[in-house]
């Protein structure tokens, strides 16, 4: 029994000091994060301000489009037990409940005032933003709090922002973008609550919207940026978020069956939707890069598998991707980040050093 207690006990401070070993490494890594308390505050206070000025006039918007059928409209919303039809039955057309709670909190106070639910998802997408820019400083990337402020301003999140009952767009992405920035404090070395507080604001996303059930597949990605590969201990982290992920995604595969029915929403055969996957990245990073003549809904494309220009799109998408791959070694490495890595490197000696000998006792106790 000794020896048991003494094998899990040596393999429980192995994996700990693996995370801790990566934790100076990180820390010596994170360049591009503010210095001092004030200009966290200066910049925080700055980010919020320019996405609250630029969203002004939402603040004026009126009804838009299935806001009454959603809000408005909605008997649940404005029943006294309609929480639990939004968490205990398949009345809705979509398992999201928490965002549904939340706008059944806000017909009582707002009511039929629109200015509340526009102030809302201002603020949702103003916290989204600052969560972002802490997670890009967090990663080194470099100039984080102007990409946070182009993602406040980009004309393309304005039919999420402005678009009232699309609350569950600025709740989702908010509450997952801080799951993820809670996970890298976690792998960066801090308490085991960061990983606990991510599983609880990543389940909490999923309930506003399972869109971001991509989540846990970034975080893989994430460790392989950051460490140049994935190890069995990046797996064995994400795996609650993929079972997360899994479980929600049915639910809301079920609920949207129940639905739509038997309704066939895109009549094309499997050639027309392999091509049209091509079209879809292209069409995005199009209106990411010019955001011009955009729309809330977009007319649905005829798309010609037959048609050999029809497959351009993936097929460049393909290219570039195997050619990404082939020079994926060089990602992200500068000259100077290697000099850090090399100081790191030696600030993290003792720690390894630690991790090898708790190996050996685990390999002498087997």
């Amino acid at each position: 029994m000794r020896s048991r207690r003494t094998i899990r006990g040596a393999k429980a401070a192995r994996h700990g000091s693996e995370r801790r070993a990566l934790a100076p490494a990180a820390q010596a890594a994170r360049t591009n994060e503010p210095r001092t308390l004030r200009t966290v505050a200066a910049q925080g206070l700055a980010l919020v301000a320019i996405t609250v000025l630029i969203y002004l006039p939402a603040l004026r918007g009126g009804v838009v489009w299935d806001d009454d059928d959603l809000i408005f409209a909605n008997p649940f919303i404005q029943a006294s037990n309609g929480l639990s039809h939004f968490w205990l039955t398949t009345s809705a057309s979509d398992y999201f409940p928490l965002s549904s709670t939340v706008q059944w909190i806000e017909w009582r106070l707002w009511g039929g005032d629109v200015l509340g639910y526009h102030a809302v998802n201002i603020a949702l997408h103003a916290g989204s933003a600052l969560v972002l820019w802490r997670v890009l400083g967090r990663l080194a990337v470099p100039s984080p709090f102007v990409a946070a402020a182009l993602f406040a301003v980009h004309p393309v999140s304005v039919a999420s922002v402005a678009w009232m009952s699309e609350l569950k767009n600025v709740l989702s992405l908010c509450l997952a973008a801080t799951a993820l920035l809670a996970y890298l404090r976690f792998e960066d070395g801090e308490p085991r609550r960061w990983y606990a507080a991510a599983l609880v604001a990543f389940a909490l996303a999923l309930l506003a919207k399972t869109s971001v059930a991509m989540l846990p597949v970034l975080l893989l990605l994430l460790a392989w940026y950051r460490r140049g590969r994935v190890a069995a201990a990046d797996v064995r982290r994400a795996a609650p978020f993929f079972a997360l992920a899994l479980v929600l995604g049915l639910v809301t595969v079920f609920y949207q069956d129940q639905a739509i029915g038997a309704a066939n929403v895109r009549p094309e055969g499997i050639a027309s939707r392999l091509a049209a996957a091509g079209w879809i990245v292209c069409f995005y990073l199009w209106k990411d890069l010019l955001p011009f003549g955009l729309s809330m809904i977009y007319p649905r494309w005829q798309i010609d598998p037959q048609w050999l220009p029809s497959w351009a799109a993936l097929g460049g998408l393909v290219g570039v991707t195997i050619l990404a791959w082939r020079r994926r070694h060089g990602w992200g490495r500068s000259r100077r980040p290697r000099r850090r890595g090399a100081r790191a490197r030696r600030a993290v000696g003792p720690h390894l050093a630690a991790h090898r000998g708790v190996r050996q006792h685990v390999d002498a106790v087997d």
